[in-house]
């Protein structure tokens, strides 16, 4: 027979394990919302880092499009410094063989040839001053280019290269 004195100790003691089991209950949800919100941290933290890995990446193949294209255009000047080069060097090939040239037995006055002289001097010179410089600005630019390229490579290199770590 359950008497009254033990109904309420019945009472307490299950009034007591619903106690008991209310406070993990409560732990469980505070560490739940806890977990949640490291998890969405990390899980921002992750999208942000793949979109930083993601620009770099767009960065690096927009600045090697960008190198080539601008020693590409390098290439186009050299080449038509050169060929300007040649055409000054062919002009004074032609005056040269045009003061051997003889009519009826008659050359070129020697006022004539003296100036075709002078003239193939300024030429080559200016022939040869143009191939210098072009060549000289050449390098100086590629070095230029390649030091730029190389550092924002390595730039990016490292940047990814931290991110991963």
């Amino acid at each position: 027979m359950v008497t009254k004195n033990t109904e309420k100790n019945l009472v307490r003691c299950i009034n007591f394990n619903r106690s008991v089991f209310e406070i993990p209950k409560l732990y469980l949800t505070v560490y739940s919302i806890e977990a949640l919100l490291v998890n969405f941290t990390w899980l921002t933290f992750w999208i942000l880092s793949w979109s930083h890995r993601s620009g770099c990446i767009v960065l690096s193949y927009g600045q090697e499009k960008f190198n080539g294209e601008a020693i590409g255009t390098l290439h186009y000047v050299v080449h038509q410094s050169n060929y300007t080069v040649h055409t000054l060097r062919n002009v004074t090939e032609y005056l040269t063989l045009a003061k051997s040239i003889k009519v009826a037995e008659m050359f070129l006055p020697s006022d004539i040839m003296d100036d075709i002289d002078n003239l193939n001097v300024d030429l080559n010179t200016a022939a040869d001053t143009l191939s210098d410089h072009t060549n000289e600005n050449s390098v100086k630019i590629r070095k230029v280019f390649y030091a730029v390229y190389a550092f924002i490579d390595l730039t990016l290199f490292s940047y990814l290269h931290i991110q991963l770590i």
